[in-house]
């Protein structure tokens, strides 16, 4: 029993004492001047040959030294540096040249042992070289060296592949990757339609956490008033202003720093549109900022820092004050210094709040509103030798309807064009209804729909801050969509007939004329009226006086439509 158990603690300590550099034996050979020749032509990957025309070499015993090179496979140079060469007692190393991924080496030219050694990689294994003076040779060694990894991705979920082979996804706490062989490898993130990709090399000291910002980036550029300032992003040193960075699209903390002074931003990257940004580490003072009227705007050098009265710091040297208060502005050149840190402005009284007449910064005018009203329109109808008749929709001996009443609802468009000027225009939906009783009880009812566009002209008075007067003329346009007549014996009877759609259509006649009477669907009218704006609340009123003659026997008589209309608005926007 004793000696299976013997076998097995043999077998764990030979595996946990294994060398991790290894010296391949069997790729020992003696590099032909044809191929040292040839090499640089393409004929044979020989890697950095400067070292084989550096002459030849003496030992101290005057004995000819050979040339090694060692292919070393999955060590930094950092590292080669490092690695120390144990031989014969006999022999010596005159010279070694470590290169990236090789070792030139002038050793006595006589047979040897050599193990090479590194203080934290351990020893190799012990081959034997048979060298001869003033020829070259080659040999390879290899770190069995590795590492564990830790993939870490913001945010989390990502695919790691390396050197192409996939090893999972990045939870919140990361992917750890264990036995990662010491050398270069290749990573690759992949997240959505997101992919970084980076070349990391596994050394002694290289970091064993990779991460990757899946997040979309852009670069922006960081400047400083005096430049020559330390920028850090997150707390990580990233360079010395002016520089450029490439930043995730997302919450970052920037900084500047010079030997005494800091200044610094925070924000979300995703939601800026400017590229520059600009921070001051210069000399900062305390200063206090007071006008004559509280609460008015400040600026410095064209940024809002905040209104009156101000108290924060501010760095030495001219700046360009601006205080603005009720459309009054006040500019200043200021001068921060050791004696000076107290300004005063005094900001002229603001223009009165029920002035008359047009003040820019005063206008306010939203180009959008939603609107509802009620409005009027009725028919003048004229024949030769006769009164013009005004009606509604009916009309007989007794009792003539002198208007069809209906609502409005739409869209008011009301852009402000300059100096008061605005276009007023909009789309809006127009429902009509009338009912009407003759003698004899029977009962009839008029159901009208149309859309009307207007196109006026419009001037304002500002007379308050929150207060204007308006008037406006132009053109109304309007085109009937469907108009219904239903006939009832009496008002609670069923319905005896109905004309489905009266535009183009006959739907009254005079039998004794042999006329008929038709409603055109499209209709033109001057316009003009005016109104008042109180805090985005507008009321209006319009008049319209139709200009077609929407007659179909113009020979006979004429028909034309007018229309009144209260507009009641509310300012969708403000501008």
């Amino acid at each position: 029993m004793k000696k299976p158990l013997l076998t097995l603690l043999l077998i764990f300590i030979t595996i946990c004492t294994y060398a991790q550099l290894v010296i391949d034996e069997k790729s020992f050979r003696q590099i032909s001047k044809d191929e040292a020749e040839t090499a640089n032509n393409g004929a044979l990957d020989m890697g950095d040959l400067t070292a084989l025309i550096t002459g030849k070499k003496y030992d101290d015993n005057g004995i000819l030294c050979a040339l090694l090179k060692i292919r070393i496979e999955k060590i930094s140079k950092t590292d080669i540096e490092k690695l120390e060469f144990h031989t014969d007692a006999a022999i010596q190393i005159v010279e070694k040249k470590p290169l990236a991924g090789e070792m030139w080496v002038h050793i006595t030219g006589k047979e040897t042992d050599l193990v090479i050694s590194h203080p934290s990689f351990g020893k190799s294994n012990k081959v034997a070289l048979r060298l001869e003076g003033g020829k070259t040779y080659e040999i390879r060694l290899t770190n069995g060296e590795t590492a564990d990894l830790t993939f870490i991705s913001r945010p989390a979920g990502a695919a790691i592949y390396l050197d192409s082979d996939y090893k999972g996804k990045t939870s919140d706490s990361g992917l750890s990757v264990l036995k990662v062989p010491y050398g270069e490898h290749k990573v690759r993130a992949e997240l959505d339609k997101e992919i970084r990709e980076k070349t990391i090399e596994i050394t002694e000291a290289s970091a064993r956490s990779i991460s990757f910002v899946m997040i979309s980036s852009k670069t922006f550029t960081f400047t400083s008033v005096p430049t020559g300032a330390t920028l850090y992003v997150d707390g990580e040193k990233v360079g010395i202003t002016p520089v450029n960075i490439e930043l995730s699209l997302e919450y970052h903390k920037i900084e500047a720093r010079s030997d005494t002074e800091s200044d610094a931003l925070e924000k979300n990257f995703a939601d800026v549109n400017e590229s520059t940004f600009k921070l001051n580490v210069s000399k900062k003072k305390l200063v206090d900022i007071e006008a004559n009227i509280h609460g008015a705007r400040i600026e410095l050098d064209g940024e809002y820092i905040g209104d009156t009265p101000f108290a924060g710091e501010i760095a030495y040297g001219t700046h360009l004050l601006r205080v603005t208060s009720g459309g009054q502005t006040v500019e200043k050149a200021i001068t921060v210094s050791a004696s000076n840190s107290s300004f005063i402005v005094k900001i002229p009284k603001p223009k009165a709040e029920y002035s008359t007449g047009w003040h820019p910064n005063e206008m306010k005018v939203s180009p959008i509103g939603i609107g509802m009203g009620f409005t009027y329109k009725r028919w003048i109808e004229e024949w030769p030798g006769n009164p013009a008749d005004k009606y509604g929709f009916w009309v007989d001996g007794e009792s003539p309807d002198k208007i069809l009443p209906g609502i409005q609802l739409g869209l008011r468009v009301e852009p402000h064009l300059f100096w008061g000027v605005c276009l007023n225009s909009g789309l809006y939906w127009n429902a009509y209804w009338k009912g009407h009783t003759y003698d004899d009880d029977s009962f009839t009812r008029f159901i009208d729909h149309t859309v009307y566009v207007p196109l006026h002209l419009e001037y304002r008075i500002q007379l308050a801050r929150n207060f204007c007067i308006f008037a406006f003329g132009g053109l109304g346009l309007d085109y009937g969509f469907s108009a219904r007549k239903d006939y009832f014996e009496t008002k609670d009877s069923e319905e005896r007939y109905d004309k489905e759609n009266m535009y183009n259509t006959d739907w009254w006649s005079y039998v004794d004329a042999g006329l008929t009477q038709k409603y055109k669907r499209f209709n033109y009218a001057t316009e003009y009226g005016g109104g008042l704006n109180i805090k985005g609340i507008q009321l209006s009123i319009t008049f319209s006086k139709g200009i077609p003659d929407l007659s179909d026997n113009p020979d006979s008589y004429s028909l034309k439509q007018n229309k009144m209309v209260f507009t009641l608005s509310f300012d969708a926007s403000s501008k």
